[in-house]
């Protein structure tokens, strides 16, 4: 299927384009029972390497794999044909082309959940509010929960990603069948872009080059500069100089006339911005004109010292820096103002918006509520831009019951 991760890039492949809260369509690559995809040998094989011990698994129940699951005794396995996780190993259709659509829904999340630390998960419980679901096979599933494993619980050719999200849905039938949409993370920090502005040098901020080491080829010399977090501008001159220039340099222009070198501009991977609610925060502040929220979130991403960014209806951006705390203080809807916090670009705006990740999160067995200050709409991306194997198999907790499908990204 394909769709779009908090850390993935959107793949356009459905025919019609995504837009938030209508039935979007997302394409599956089926394990089994779909013998132009998969056949029945490799479905065969998935059956059989299934996992057991490996990696952390929700629920609620105490246990733990010390035993590798030999001391449950809890447990409602039909059989040992359809349990999960399991491996994707070189079998797996990974070439083949999606074979079939399901459809997702989600409403913004809104009001209050909990988000609990079971001591094998980070959960957050979103069961009875609404929030919309999935649409497959001509059943419909509801939302019921987000859990979040530290090590995913399905490996990709043996090994496991960092993280594993199970979005997890129940049948609106009376079957109790589930269905989980599994999404693995990985942590990448995005790398910087260089921009080509001409020939020639920056007329100041000069502090380092002249180390034709630095300079026999364009990768040598990015790779010096995205070394130094102080450098903002490159101008090389091949087997020369690989010169480079901080801030210092403004906007390195007019470019002096330097007929061997050329110049390029660092451009960092834009940040991501967490909406903190209505007013804007207290105390100084540099204020500018934007043409909209987005624009007024470039310019704070412009400033190191800008840290958070509120704009009005009167299309007035405010900037602050971090000296302002948490701006948690803000008078409610303070000339229509709305604030928004720079994160860095690393972060998941889908985690964020869900766990919140401001404060820490509960220690195990503990739990606390998230309110968001308004509707943060974050589910969808878990999905969108994506491709997913489909299987059928079993909860990855006690008891381990079965007749789940799995939609693995």
């Amino acid at each position: 299927m394909e769709a779009s991760s908090p850390l993935g890039s959107r793949v356009a492949a459905m025919g019609a384009p995504l837009a938030p809260r209508r039935l979007l369509p997302v394409v599956i690559v089926l394990l089994c029972g779909s013998a132009q995809v998969a056949g029945a040998i490799a479905a065969s094989r998935f059956r059989g390497s299934s996992r057991s011990g490996a990696g952390s698994r929700s629920g609620t129940m105490g246990f733990n794999y010390e035993n590798h699951g030999g001391d449950w005794h809890m447990g409602q396995c039909g059989s040992r044909e359809q349990q999960s996780p399991i491996d994707f190993g070189p079998l797996a259709p990974w070439a083949s082309r999606p074979g079939m659509n399901f459809f997702y829904d989600y409403e913004p999340l809104q009001g209050s959940w909990e988000v609990r630390n079971t001591g094998t998960a980070v959960a957050a419980d979103l069961d009875g509010q609404g929030f919309g679901g999935i649409e497959y096979k001509n059943k419909r599933y509801t939302l019921s929960s987000v859990n979040f494993h530290m090590h995913s619980e399905h490996t990709f050719r043996g090994k496991a990603m960092p993280m594993e999200a199970h979005i997890v849905h129940k049948s609106e039938d009376s079957d109790n069948h589930a269905l989980i949409v599994a999404v693995p993370f990985i942590v990448q920090e995005p790398p910087p872009t260089y921009t080509y502005m001409g020939p020639g040098a920056c007329p100041s901020g000069f502090y380092a080059g002249w180390n034709p080491a630095d300079a026999v080829s364009f990768a040598a010399c990015v790779n010096k500069c995205n070394s130094e977090p102080q450098c903002q501008y490159i101008a090389m001159a091949a087997n020369k100089s690989c010169s480079r220039y901080s801030a210092g340099a403004g906007l390195c222009s007019p470019l002096q006339n330097f007929t061997d070198h050329f110049t390029y501009k660092k451009v960092l991977a834009p940040n991501n911005y967490v909406l903190l609610g209505s007013g804007h925060c207290p105390g100084y502040t540099t204020e500018t004109a934007a043409a909209s929220p987005e624009a007024c979130q470039s310019q704070c991403s412009l400033s190191p010292d800008c840290a958070f960014a509120s704009y009005s209806e009167e299309k007035r951006c405010m900037l602050f820096s971090q000296g302002q705390g948490p701006c948690s203080n803000r008078t409610a809807g303070t000339l229509n103002f709305v604030t928004y916090q720079k994160r860095d670009p690393a972060i998941s705006t889908a985690l964020e918006g869900l766990l919140d990740l401001s404060q820490s999160l509960p220690e195990a067995g503990k739990a606390r509520i998230r309110s968001p200050p308004m509707p943060v709409d974050v589910i969808g991306d878990f999905l969108k831009g994506g491709t997913f194997f489909e299987y059928e198999g079993s909860l990855t907790a006690p008891p381990c019951t079965e007749g789940v499908t799995w939609l693995v990204r």
